[in-house]
């Protein structure tokens, strides 16, 4: 089973510069296909989204220009790759282990386990049957034990290879167990029922429960409605707080209000980084690796174009 990962809501049409990407519906529902000159980084930092959705983007934007600039009918040669498998926990539905691994020829992966290339490459990830783990394990020479869990598979994303463990996908485990005190999530507005980007279903019962506190909030745009025609151009921001935290969600809020009129920066992105839970030596590592490169590059496209 793929689920495609919706990237709409947290990249507005107004970030998409140049039409370098189109929006498509399909029965998956809203997603992106890119065409033309890498995407840089630097775009997600410029609107202030959280780094629990960064890798996501710029995976799966990655991910998306390959594939949709190779001619699958005319590509002949072997293609290398680099994926994640990962263990999923039944009741949080977040990874609970992992293993990254390359491939020589990334269509003898995806026929292996009959999986649909353009989805995985678009940023999906595919769900594997016990053969297909022990097929790749084989194959690959994975050291991967996922026990009695479910396995999925997922194109690497560079925040992989970071040397702690980013908070995405892994935020409800990590709340119920002291380690994460905020999350924080971001969908269109008015929110669309086909698709689930917010992950309220398996939070809002902690909520009832009384082990986290929840908070929504709506940032309109100058062209952003209540009505359906204004989807994707204002955003809803849903928070959750460990009881004792509160105060991260109201300091979040004053963070975004204030980085919208002044602008997203370094300091706006280590503050957003503690509020989430980042260690100070984490949030080093994050400046330094990713979001300095990414600030530079960006600088200098901008200088070149001017």
């Amino acid at each position: 089973m793929l689920n495609r990962v919706m990237i709409t809501a947290v990249l507005p049409e107004a970030m998409i510069h140049n039409s370098t990407c189109r929006h498509h519906q399909d029965g998956f529902g809203s997603f992106l296909s890119c065409r033309g000159p890498a995407i840089q980084s630097m775009e997600v930092y410029d609107a202030g989204f959280p780094r629990t959705k960064i890798s996501v983007i710029i995976g799966a934007l990655e991910n998306c220009l390959r594939s949709t600039m190779a001619n699958p009918t005319q590509q002949t040669a072997a293609v290398p790759g680099r994926f994640v498998i990962e263990a999923i926990d039944g009741a949080t539905e977040c990874p609970t282990s992992d293993a990254s691994f390359a491939v020589d020829n990334v269509a003898e992966l995806y026929r292996m386990i009959g999986a649909n290339a353009s989805e995985i490459d678009s940023g999906a990830e595919c769900e594997l049957r016990t053969r297909d783990v022990s097929r790749l394990k084989a194959r690959f020479k994975i050291a991967f034990e996922p026990g009695a869990r479910a396995a999925r598979l997922r194109r690497w994303y560079p925040l992989d290879d970071l040397p702690y463990r980013i908070h995405t996908g892994r935020e409800l485990a990590m709340m119920l167990d002291g380690s994460k005190p905020l999350s924080y999530f971001s969908g269109q507005y008015p929110p669309s029922p086909e698709i689930e980007e917010i992950p309220e279903r398996l939070f809002d019962p902690c909520v009832k429960k009384g082990r986290f506190v929840k908070r929504e909030y709506v940032m309109f745009g100058e062209t952003c409605g209540p009505g359906p025609r204004s989807r994707g151009l204002c955003r809803r921001i849903v928070m959750y707080a460990l009881p004792d935290q509160e105060w991260r969600i109201n300091a979040m809020l004053l963070l975004l209000d204030t980085a919208d009129k002044s602008g997203w920066s370094e300091g706006f992105e280590r503050m957003q980084g503690s509020l989430l839970g980042y260690e100070e030596w984490q949030n080093d590592i994050f400046i330094e690796t990713i979001y300095r490169p990414a600030n530079k590059k960006r600088t200098a496209r901008t200088s070149a174009t001017a």
